[in-house]
C-alpha cells in the first residue's frame, strides 16, 4: 500500500520534509552530513560523480530521526529512498542500516509507532521555548502564500492515500469556502493546484525511480494509469513514457 503505513504499529516520517531547510537555514554543508556517517563525498555519487541532494537530505534527515529518537538500533528502522537502486549497496547499508527499500514513492523512515511515546532524551523546556523562539526568527520573511501552502498539503494526502479540497482544507486549519476564496484571490482554483502538484510529483517518480506508470498513477491519485496518461499529457505535452525516454542517461 502507498502512503502513510497503515499498520497500528509503523509509522512513516518523510525525510524530505524535516531536511532541506534544515540544510539551507542552518548552512550544513554535504560533505560534513556524508563524514557524521564516516563516508566520504564520493560514496554516494551518482554515476555522473556529483553528490545527489536527495542522498545527503535523507543522510541528513536520518541522524536527525535518530538522534531525537534517542536510539542507535537501525535495525527496527525502514529507510525509504525515491531513486533506484544504486550500483553499490555497501556505503548505503553502512549510512542506513541494513532495512533499505529503493524505488520508493517517498523518501522517508519507518519506524515502530511506539517510539512516538518516547521522550527526548535531555529534554528541556525552558531550552525549547528558546529554541522556538530561535526557529520563528529563521522565518521571520512571513508566512507562505496560499498555493504553497497547498501544494504541501496536496502532497501529504497524496502519500496518505486520500485527497480532496476539503480535506486538504482541514489539513490546513480552514474551512472549505474559506480555502476556495484563498486561492481564487490568488487566481488559481483547487484542481489547478491538484494538477500541478501530481504532474510535479510524477515527474520526481519518472525521474527518480523505476517504477512503472500504473504504479505511480496509483501514488499520485488515479485509479487506472490511462488516466494518468492522459493528464500526463495535457499538462506537459507528452506521455508519462515518453516523457522519461528523454530524461538524460
Amino acid at each position: 500500500m502507498h502512503g502513510l503505513e497503515a499498520t497500528e504499529n509503523r509509522q512513516r516520517v518523510g525525510l524530505f520534509a524535516l531536511v532541506p531547510s534544515i540544510l539551507r537555514r542552518f548552512r550544513l554543508i554535504p560533505a560534513e552530513v556524508l563524514a557524521s556517517a564516516g563516508l566520504q563525498p564520493g560514496d554516494l555519487d551518482d554515476p555522473e560523480g556529483t553528490i545527489p541532494y536527495r542522498n545527503v537530505a535523507a543522510l541528513a534527515g536520518f541522524n536527525f530521526v535518530c538522534e531525537i529518537l534517542g536510539t542507535h538500533q537501525v535495525i527496527d528502522l525502514e529507510v525509504l529512498l525515491c531513486r533506484p537502486e544504486p550500483r553499490s549497496l555497501a556505503p548505503y547499508h553502512e549510512a542506513f542500516g541494513a532495512n533499505l527499500r529503493f524505488n520508493a514513492e517517498q523518501t522517508a523512515v519507518v519506524m515502530p509507532r511506539t517510539w512516538l511515546d518516547k521522550p527526548v532524551p535531555g529534554a528541556d523546556p525552558a531550552r525549547r521555548t528558546a529554541l522556538q523562539g530561535l526557529v520563528r526568527s529563521f522565518w521571520g520573511v512571513g508566512d507562505l502564500d496560499i498555493v504553497t501552502q497547498v501544494r504541501r498539503a496536496v502532497r501529504i494526502c497524496l502519500v496518505r492515500g486520500h485527497v480532496s479540497a476539503p480535506v486538504v482544507a482541514r489539513e490546513l486549519g480552514l474551512g472549505g469556502r474559506t480555502l476556495q476564496r484563498r486561492l481564487n484571490e490568488s487566481g488559481l482554483g483547487f484542481q489547478d493546484v491538484l494538477d500541478q502538484t501530481r504532474c510535479e510529483y510524477a515527474k520526481q517518480m519518472l525521474a527518480n525511480t523505476r517504477l512503472g506508470i500504473a504504479e505511480i498513477a496509483n501514488i499520485v491519485g488515479f485509479k487506472d494509469h490511462s488516466i494518468l496518461t492522459r493528464s500526463f499529457t495535457r499538462w506537459v505535452g507528452v506521455t508519462p513514457s515518453g516523457w522519461r525516454a528523454h530524461l538524460p542517461n
